[in-house]
């Protein structure tokens, strides 16, 4: 009997762990033709942006191109649309066509739910690991969370950090 309590223990244990790792998450590409697997990033920096294509700050997006060019390959941007922000929800072919003109080595995820008692797990392991180190708002829209190459949290910036700062990129450039 506990043989099979403490193997019964270890699964639910491992299973916890394994849900705290952002390698460990998964979610659908827009359109849900494929899989976005998070450890296929490691050893990259990791950029996650929850956005709205109707908001002042979708003009960022020009800022992310210009971001994801640079870096190329050592910075992977993943852009989690959503619609927790507005009355208005669009459809996945609507953000699609208002994305286009981006870059092609952005990542983008279906439409997930960042706020409230629905919240994707990946938005609660996001919320449960910044608030240990870095003041993150829930819900606010266009916070860009940094991950660094071993998936710990570099950076929660702001919505009005302009992803091209000086200041922005220090964050990238020189963390260890």
């Amino acid at each position: 009997m506990k043989c099979i309590f403490s193997i019964v223990f270890l699964l639910a244990f491992y299973q916890t762990s394994a849900a705290q790792s952002f390698y460990s998450f998964k979610l659908d590409t827009l359109g849900g033709k494929k899989v976005i697997d998070f450890s296929d990033f490691k050893g990259a920096k990791v950029l996650v942006v929850p956005f709205n294509i109707r908001t002042p700050y979708f003009s960022q997006m020009a800022e992310l191109n210009k971001l994801s060019q640079h870096y190329n390959r050592r910075l992977k941007i993943i852009l989690c649309p959503t619609n927790d922000f507005q009355d208005i929800h669009y459809s996945e072919d609507q953000i699609m066509r208002s994305i286009r003109n981006y870059s092609k080595e952005f990542v983008v995820t279906s439409i997930v739910i960042t706020s409230g008692n629905e919240v994707h797990p990946f938005f609660k392991w996001l919320y449960q690991h910044a608030s240990n180190k870095l003041k993150m708002d829930r819900g606010l829209l266009y916070q860009k969370i940094l991950i660094d190459e071993n998936g710990g949290i570099i950076q929660v910036f702001d919505r009005n950090d302009s992803p091209v700062s000086t200041y922005f990129i220090s964050k990238i450039e020189n963390y260890n």
